[in-house]
């Protein structure tokens, strides 16, 4: 396969992946919509990496190693489908505070506890898992090289840090955080609804 068209291929694939809407995106957004700028950014560097973790396992072989331990990749689907539904818990719950006035604390709190957020929400994402382990798997052809391999990561790697960047500023502005502040209480029931969706959509494998 001509290396520029494979590129293209893994480039393409994973952006209609990181553009639909699901759990990666929700979790940014809100992020952004309700919190800070910082630390919408570290729940988008999160995000980023555990889809760099996810294409690295692809390129390494991931769909060959569930497909030989039969039931493995169910396993994982469920346990990252509980996980995402007490995401979807946590904003339903949290639909009822009411916006207050935010308050400064450490960088380092909001780096971690955001860069954590989001590192988990795609880790434990099974849409990630899916589309990774099928879809994106079947893209490495016993052709490929090691280090078209390597360049095929750091594709997505670049495309998640800038798209889910993007999302982070957008939802982050003046704007976007005062319509949400007016309509907390619907938008955090429709993200969690979403989100509660999509991990029963794929725990029931639907």
């Amino acid at each position: 396969m001509n290396e520029f068209i494979f590129l293209l291929s893994i480039a393409g694939i994973y952006f209609v992946l990181a553009a639909s809407p699901g759990p990666n995106f929700l979790i940014v957004s809100v992020a952004a919509a309700d919190k800070s700028r910082l630390y919408a950014t570290c729940v988008a560097l999160g995000v980023s990496t555990a889809s760099v973790f996810w294409s690295s396992l692809a390129a390494m072989g991931l769909g060959l190693v569930l497909a030989e331990f039969q039931g493995s990749q169910r396993v994982l689907q469920v346990c990252g489908g509980m996980y995402l539904l007490y995401i979807a818990f946590k904003t339903l719950n949290n639909a009822n505070v009411p916006p207050v006035k935010k308050i400064e604390v450490s960088a380092e709190v909001n780096i971690f506890s955001g860069y954590l957020s989001g590192l988990l929400t795609n880790l434990g994402n099974p849409k990630s898992l899916i589309f990774f382990s099928s879809v994106f798997a079947t893209l490495y052809t016993p052709d490929i090289t090691a280090a078209l391999k390597i360049w095929s990561v750091v594709v997505v790697g670049m495309i998640a840090i800038a798209w889910y960047l993007v999302v982070a500023f957008v939802f982050s502005s003046k704007s976007v955080q005062g319509v949400y502040a007016r309509s907390k209480r619907w938008i955090n029931y429709i993200a969690g609804g979403l989100i509660g969706f999509f991990s029963l959509k794929l725990i029931l494998n639907l």
